[in-house]
């Protein structure tokens, strides 16, 4: 679940320099994967089924995180608070399958941008936003915000980070950054929020995954002077799984 972006329409500039990226152009309802320019996702998207999740058309295979409880999380919130997405930009960190993404664009957001650090769900989110006709989007492969200049323009920051609490042994291949989050299930999450308020503009809202299996305690006070509040609970006997709310003041 690790995924930069900012942009628009095409012939706008970007806010982000991906290594490997993609800007959508215009595809049609049910478009088939083509080729896109980058070095990881240069050719024909291979290697990927189309499978349904959540109830949305989504491209995955083995090594890609699949929508579960906690993607349902934020989906129902954005559904259930439109006014987050319309007419806004809309930056998915950690986008996996890129569901997230095709959800912000029925929603009507103005552009989506989407950003992993594993190679198989950057291809994974290209191939769900084109199957899905969505028009304006930017995919890029990088480490959370690294590959995002200083206040970019989000509008809308969401991120299901890896928080299973493993050791870093355990934490080495691809598939396992969908859901490693170190020791304490914080250290992908805490990551990002420390650079939070250096890259985001003033006012920019943030939605943030959280469980109780990780250090609660830590990612809180890792938010600094972001305020964080509960805004989705989903409950089950070995875990209580959260939403949290919040917004840059910088």
């Amino acid at each position: 679940m690790l995924s930069g972006k900012a942009g628009g329409k095409r012939g706008e500039s970007a806010h982000y320099s991906g290594r490997e990226h993609s800007r959508g152009g215009h595809a049609s309802k049910g478009a088939e994967p083509a080729k896109h320019s980058g070095d990881a996702i240069e050719g024909p998207i291979s290697g990927l089924e189309v499978v349904s999740a959540l109830g949305e058309r989504v491209c995955w295979n083995e090594k890609v995180y699949r929508p579960s409880h906690d993607t349902l999380l934020i989906v129902e919130y954005l559904e259930r608070n439109p006014q987050l997405v319309r007419g806004k930009a809309v930056l998915d960190v950690g986008s996996g399958t890129g569901i997230v993404g095709i959800v912000a664009a029925r929603l009507g957001a103005r552009t989506t941008v989407s950003i992993d650090i594993a190679p198989t769900a950057v291809r994974a989110t290209l191939c769900t936003l084109r199957v899905n006709g969505v028009e304006d989007y930017h995919v890029a492969r990088c480490d959370l915000h690294t590959c995002i200049r200083e206040k970019a323009p989000f509008d809308l920051i969401v991120f299901n980070p890896p928080y299973l609490p493993l050791p870093e042994s355990e934490c080495l291949d691809e598939e396992s950054l969908a859901w490693c989050g170190g020791p304490n299930g914080t250290s992908v999450a805490l990551r990002f929020l420390e650079g939070l308020e250096g890259w985001c503009k003033s006012g920019s809202r943030m939605l943030l995954v959280a469980s109780s299996l990780m250090d609660f305690d830590r990612l809180l006070k890792g938010a600094g002077g972001i305020r964080l509040r509960v805004v989705g609970v989903r409950s089950f006997f070995f875990e209580r799984i959260m939403l949290l709310e919040g917004e840059v003041s910088s």
